[in-house]
């Protein structure tokens, strides 16, 4: 087993490391609907239904996504800190940051939930964007409308179930991942690996 020193290290190495993700997705989440927005306010005042609108709609939806996969990347390396920590607080016998740290609000708000809403509206208003040289009108709604709230809508949807269907999944991973590292065997290492394989696991 590891000495108190090198938990201590390991400890404030997963604290720093979860810190500065967890600020570059922040970041983002600032960024993105600012520019959203800015494109959008761009598009509108300049009274233009050009070409333009079709290729700038689709990279800002492009973009979009991409920016999503870059913050499903950042949760579960998040993740993988906070649970880190956990464990190393568990073992220096002390109730930290990690430990303590406040799950959901009312059974639904989470640091997930901005992800579920930001990410399909930038989304919605970048699709805006690309169908903005429509004229064509639906029961009186006009298309460019529609397109951007059955994107939003969703969006909103397949961002809520993918999200909430990984962290059930994680959580029974950390299940099993606990019960190891209680026999010793320590997070990433091969044995590790090889009992994950395995349906059922000695207590």
């Amino acid at each position: 087993m590891s000495t108190p020193e090198a938990r201590l290290a390991a400890y404030a190495e997963a604290g720093a490391n979860y810190r500065a993700i967890d600020d570059l997705r922040l970041r983002l989440l600032a960024l993105l609907p600012l520019a959203t927005g800015t494109g959008i306010f761009l598009l509108v005042n300049s009274g233009s239904r050009g070409a333009l609108s079709l290729p700038a709609g689709l990279f800002g939806v492009l973009a979009t996504i991409s920016l999503f996969f870059y913050e499903l990347h950042g949760v579960e390396k998040c993740a993988h800190f906070i649970h880190r920590a956990q464990q190393l607080e568990r073992d220096l016998h002390v109730r930290g940051a990690f430990t303590g740290r406040p799950h959901r609000i009312a059974g639904v708000v989470s640091e997930l939930l901005p992800a579920a809403i930001i990410y399909p509206a930038s989304l919605a208003g970048w699709a805006f964007v690309a169908a903005y040289p429509l004229d064509d009108k639906i029961l009186w709604i006009p298309a460019n409308y529609l397109i951007a709230s059955a994107t939003f809508q969703v969006a909103v949807i397949t961002a809520s179930v993918f999200l909430c269907v990984r962290e059930g999944a994680r959580r029974r991973e950390w299940e099993v991942e606990d019960r190891l590292y209680e026999r010793g065997i320590w997070p990433g290492s091969a044995a590790l690996a090889g009992d994950r394989d395995r349906t059922t696991l000695p207590r």
